[in-house]
């Protein structure tokens, strides 16, 4: 019950948040006008090819960083995982988010490799974190902000500020996988496997020193990853820009999207139903943070609608998926909703927030069961 309460009230956040911006768009003077001016539909276009491509390029860092390890599984499969995973992270209510969705998958189909499965889900997520507020630390250095004169001076500050903090969590995030994949012995040190025993974090850095471990010995696709994750980062700005310039003829630049869409996703990240809120407030606070006095760009909001509609068609594509697959996934959300029924709501919470990390002795139990009935189903592809 405490569980529905929660889902309830995170529901509740997103919708309240959605219904203050568009509250104050509405006050914008400048607002009927922007609505009704003409609109240049092949730029909109552009942003969804770009956020299509986006997607299709993180499902192949995962699939690469999978079969690092050895884990048979082929390409089509990892797209179409992909896809499902998306369409859960945007879409799904219940307590199986879209790692875990594709942790269990993969778990239940790859036999004894689905220890390996489940750490390069985590790889794939901490190495797309960390090029992500790389990215954003470089573009905020090239940012000449000292020409630069807001409409909105608090906003301006505050992203200034936020650029300091993600260059120093860039910092710390390279310079930490340097460490770890470049030293010899470093993640066997008494003092990390000390860190394993903390409370509520130490189950996930026992889990990334596992993934460092794995990969130390052939870290080329370590840095694939990161090459892969460098084009997403500039598909997503192109997607955001490609919205904005869509819509009207006063938006931030080009360069400046390299700064304003790294941020965006990650508040996408926010344990809020699909990310929804958060990056809307994220996008039209950046917008109104880069608003130049000689060309308004306080319409954010707006964009922000518009590029949550290139992430559902993109996740339509998963619908599609789904329905092939509805049997399967229907039974599969009922076994772990069945094993997780122990757990109390507030680990459920923590390990859909953690991208399914912490469920991971729940997908292991349910891949050791029915596996044979599943792997009828959805057979793994060896590439």
């Amino acid at each position: 019950m405490k569980s529905v309460a929660i889902k309830i009230l995170k529901f509740a956040i997103s919708f309240a948040i959605l219904a203050y911006l568009y509250y104050k768009a509405r006050q914008d003077a400048n607002f009927d006008e922007f609505a009704q001016s003409p609109k240049q539909w092949h730029w909109v276009a552009f942003g969804l090819a770009a956020g299509l491509s986006a997607c299709l390029f993180g499902f192949y860092r995962w699939y690469i960083l999978v079969r690092a390890l050895d884990v048979p599984i082929g390409l089509a499969d990892a797209i179409r995982l992909g896809f499902l995973g998306h369409l859960f992270n945007l879409m799904s209510v219940g307590v199986l988010g879209g790692d875990a969705l594709k942790s269990v998958f993969v778990a239940k189909h790859v036999g004894e490799k689905k220890t390996e499965a489940i750490l390069s889900i985590f790889a794939d997520r901490f190495i797309g974190l960390v090029t992500m507020f790389s990215f954003a630390a470089i573009a905020f250095s090239l940012c000449d902000f000292s020409r630069f004169e807001s409409t909105n001076p608090k906003h301006l500050e505050a992203i200034l500020f936020c650029g300091k903090v993600v260059t120093i969590f860039s910092l710390l995030g390279v310079g930490t996988l340097l460490v770890f994949v470049l030293i010899p012995n470093f993640a066997e040190s008494g003092f990390l496997k000390s860190l394993t025993r903390i409370k509520w974090v130490g189950g996930v850095f026992a889990r990334f020193l596992k993934v460092i471990s794995a990969y130390r010995k052939n870290p080329i696709p370590l840095f694939n990853g990161i090459g892969l994750s460098i084009c997403i980062n500039v598909l997503f700005a192109c997607a955001i820009f490609g919205v904005a310039a869509g819509l009207s003829d006063a938006h931030p630049s080009f360069t400046q999207h390299f700064l304003i869409a790294p941020i965006a996703m990650v508040a996408n990240a926010v344990p809020l139903p699909g990310g929804i809120g958060g990056m809307e407030f994220a996008l039209d606070y950046l917008y109104r943070g880069f608003s130049d006095v000689a060309l308004p760009t306080e319409h954010g909001f707006v964009v922000a609608l518009g590029f949550r509609l290139v992430l559902l068609l993109v996740a339509m594509m998963g619908v599609f998926v789904y329905l092939s697959r509805r049997r399967e996934i229907k039974s599969l959300q009922k076994e772990i909703e069945s094993e997780i029924s122990s757990h109390s709501a507030g680990e459920i919470e923590t390990a859909r927030t953690n991208g399914g990390a912490e469920l991971t002795g729940t997908m292991d139990a349910a891949a050791n069961h029915n596996q044979s009935d599943a792997a009828q189903d959805f057979p793994a592809t060896p590439a």
